[in-house]
């Protein structure tokens, strides 16, 4: 089952995946103060132990949208998820790490 979430900030998409009990959404383009709304929204509305997010497709992110990612590792009834970043390259990757989220990256460094 796959969904598409749409933002009102028109440099950003989502879709998210469900695979069994796990999810997987797909970020691309601008995850800033004007999507990262979105991916809350999102994430609020499905269970699930394990999040995978692809953030391949971002080429940019700013401290709203480490709030969001940080905010993914929570589930709806404040247990912790088992959350994963892959794909994160260049500028989106230094960012994570420096906002002190490195240790969600489950690939090697790009």
């Amino acid at each position: 089952m796959e969904r598409r979430y749409i933002s009102r900030a028109p440099e950003f998409a989502m879709t998210v995946r469900k695979a069994g009990a796990d999810h997987e959404l797909r970020l691309s383009g601008e995850l800033d103060i004007a999507s990262a709304g979105c991916v809350r929204r999102a994430l609020a509305h499905i269970g699930g132990r394990r999040v995978v997010m692809d953030v391949s497709g971002l080429r940019f992110i700013d401290a709203a949208g480490l709030s969001a990612i940080a905010l993914a590792a929570q589930g709806r009834d404040g247990s912790r998820r088992v959350l994963s970043l892959r794909g994160a390259r260049g500028l989106v990757r230094r960012v994570i790490e420096l906002g002190e989220l490195g240790h969600l990256l489950d690939d090697a460094a790009a």
